[in-house]
């Protein structure tokens, strides 16, 4: 599988709190323990105080990102999707 830094910003205040209530009834319904197979969430922060966030994830394609991520780009936020190397593929690159 491919990791990506998946960054994210709210463009303003009102998509922010809109897509703010739409995280606290995916993360209290626990719904982010239904991500599709061939995805895997390394980690993640949230930067609240400027709207913007992170995330460390793997995935084996673009689709299945989009699958996780398409929703969130829909309620307005600026989604920026980067491949990746873990610690242990930057070494090995280098090599």
């Amino acid at each position: 599988m491919q990791t990506y830094l998946i960054t994210w910003k709210t463009p303003d205040a009102k998509t922010q709190f809109e897509a703010g209530k739409a995280f606290v009834k995916w993360f209290d319904n626990k719904e982010f323990e239904n991500d599709p197979k061939g995805f895997k969430r390394l980690g993640w922060c949230s930067l609240i105080q400027n709207g913007t966030g992170v995330s460390i994830v793997q995935a084996e394609s673009l689709k299945i990102l989009w699958e996780v991520y398409g929703k969130w780009r829909k309620l307005g936020l600026d989604i920026e999707i980067q491949p990746a190397a873990t610690m242990n593929e930057a070494a090995d690159f280098f090599r």
